[in-house]
Formats: C-alpha cells, sequence, structure tokens
C-alpha cells in the first residue's frame, strides 16, 4: 500500500492539491500529539487488570460484526481503493486527474488506520483517524462528481476546450477534426459513475457507519479508560 501510493503521488503530483498534503501530514501528527498529551498512550487500559476494558480493538466489536460486515468492508476495499486506484494508474491522465485527490487521501487513510491499530493507541484518537479523512474527502469527492460530470458535458458540447491543469501532451479529448472516441466515452462514463458511487458509499458510511454505529461503543470509560487530567488555564490538558 504504501508503495502504491508513493508511484501514484509521483505519478499525478500536479494533480494533488497542497491542502491535502498538508492534511495528510498534520493530521496524524496531531492525532499522534493527542494521544501522548491527553491520552497518556493508552496507559491506563494497558496497565489495568479489569476483563472489561480492551486495550486493542477493531473498530467494530467483533460481537457485533457477522458476514454482513466482511461483505461491507470487502465492497468499499473494491469501490473506495481498488476501482479509483486503476482508474488513476491506467486511464487517461485528463479523465483520472479528478479522482487522484480522493484516492491519495483514501490510501493514506489506510495506513493511518493501520499504524493506529497499536495497543498504545487510545481508541478515541484511533476512530478520529476514519472519522477525520472521510470527513475531509467529502470534498474531493464532490470535485470528483462535479468535475468529471462538466468534463465528459464539455467534451461532447466544445471538443475545442481543455482544463490546463488536466492537459495531456496528445491535445484534448476529442476536435472538430478528431471526434470524441468510444473508448474515451466509457472511460468518461467510468469515472463519473465510479465518483457517484463512492460520493454515496462514503456519505452513508460517515453518516451512518461511523457515526450511528461506530461512535456510540466508545462512550463508556469504564471499557475504555483514560488518563485523568487538568486543564490549564481551562484551555490545555496536563496528565495530573
Amino acid at each position: 500500500m504504501l508503495l502504491l501510493t508513493i508511484f501514484l503521488a509521483g505519478r499525478h503530483w500536479e494533480h494533488i492539491p497542497n491542502q491535502d498534503l498538508v492534511f495528510m501530514i498534520c493530521f496524524p501528527a496531531y492525532l499522534g500529539w493527542i494521544n501522548r498529551l491527553r491520552f497518556q498512550r493508552n496507559l491506563p487500559a494497558r496497565v489495568s487488570n479489569n476483563k472489561q476494558v480492551r486495550p486493542s480493538v477493531t473498530l467494530l466489536f467483533p460481537e457485533n460484526q457477522g458476514p454482513w460486515f466482511v461483505r461491507y468492508m470487502q465492497f468499499f476495499a473494491l469501490v473506495g481503493i481498488v476501482l479509483p486506484l486503476s482508474l488513476c494508474l491506467i486511464g487517461p491522465t485528463a479523465i483520472a486527474a479528478p479522482a487522484v485527490s480522493h484516492t491519495i487521501l483514501t490510501m493514506a487513510q489506510v495506513l493511518i488506520e493501520d499504524m493506529a491499530r497499536a495497543p498504545t493507541m487510545h481508541s478515541l484518537p484511533r476512530l478520529l483517524v476514519p472519522i477525520g479523512f472521510n470527513t475531509y474527502r467529502m470534498q474531493s469527492l464532490c470535485q470528483w462528481v462535479v468535475a468529471s460530470w462538466n468534463l465528459g458535458q464539455r467534451t461532447w458540447k466544445d471538443f475545442s476546450w481543455w482544463p490546463r491543469q488536466w492537459s495531456v501532451p496528445d491535445g484534448p479529448l476529442g476536435s472538430t477534426t478528431y471526434p470524441v472516441s468510444r473508448t474515451t466515452q466509457l472511460w468518461l462514463g467510468v469515472a463519473l459513475l465510479l465518483g457517484v458511487m463512492n460520493l454515496v458509499a462514503w456519505t452513508y458510511n460517515l453518516f451512518i457507519f461511523l457515526l450511528l454505529r461506530i461512535l456510540p461503543q466508545y462512550w463508556d470509560t469504564e471499557t475504555f479508560p483514560v488518563a485523568l487530567v487538568n486543564w490549564k488555564a481551562q484551555l490545555f490538558p496536563v496528565v495530573g
């Protein structure tokens, strides 16, 4: 996954917004900082002898999982990672460009989630990884759908139009002399359909699955104990 992320970033570097790079660096750093400062690297859970305490669990408690959960994860692996990654790697550069931001952010999320599985990571900052990345990626998903729609519409209506930031050495997808090929039309349709599918799927994942099904599991401080802190000037936590 790390090698694929690096390769994809190098292939489409000019299509990755600077703010995405800043987010991928600063947000995980923030989570690591609060895990150490506020949650004491999950020390209360690691040293507790209480059998109710869960020092390290998957996002959804095992007792709440079932065959549906496996299918749910497989669906998101296919629609959210494999297909967008394939589009970015083998699709025409101009058509794949709107999907690059979402794909890079999703792969970064997977990497950070894997790192956050360590027992030294408290459950709350670990849970913030998918919530934070999913929330931030909503803008990229909307931009992907809008850009793919506009690209298809304006390519068919005005073959001379081409966005500079997505230009390719071969020129536009079509012109008055060289109309859009069926292969290009297919790529345009696939990119738009895939963007819509991801927008719907990740919207459900954030607002229903993460916030309504996953988050309430973590409200019990007996199951997930936290370090006692004092708030210096009511602003900064200090472990006491």
